[in-house]
């Protein structure tokens, strides 16, 4: 892998993490791109994309990490005595959050070779992309379109 990919693929991850798009996506889509048909990024360059990506995001949320951390040991201590706070603190629900958003990947598990494999198709990756943004783009359907004359 060239500098410039190296370069423009840290650009592409760097920009794509922080907006509600696929940055994994884009990063699929330009490898594919940039080595002419054959992914040639070596893996431990895909780690240290992310282990940057992880570095940003404590560093622009460390008090809110710093926060969670604080109410998941809390409500592990509230847990052992029986006792919990009414309301739930925002940031000990989160945790809540995370972890149940989390055991969806015990069902993959079994099927992991084969989800991976498809990381590797350019027209699943498209597909996926073109699927997600149906998504985040179609309105609630709890408010009603607003039309602008």
């Amino acid at each position: 892998m060239s500098l410039l990919s190296a370069i423009l693929l840290g650009l592409i991850q760097g920009v794509a993490e922080f907006l509600p798009i696929s940055s994994s996506g884009h990063l699929a889509i330009a490898e594919h791109l940039l080595s002419t048909g054959s992914i040639d990024v070596p893996d431990f360059y895909d780690v240290l994309l992310h282990l940057g990506t992880l570095i940003a995001v404590f560093v622009a949320y460390w008090k809110d990490i710093r926060e969670m951390v604080v109410e998941f040991f809390s409500g592990v201590r509230d847990l052992t005595r029986g006792t919990t706070p009414n309301p739930v603190p925002p940031a000990r629900r989160l945790i809540l959050l995370i972890i149940v958003g989390t055991l969806p990947l015990f069902i993959v598990l079994p099927v992991k070779d084969f989800v991976e494999s498809l990381g590797n198709s350019l027209y699943f990756v498209a597909a996926a992309l073109v699927v997600t943004g149906t998504v985040v783009l179609t309105p609630d359907a709890k408010q009603p379109l607003e039309l602008k004359a």
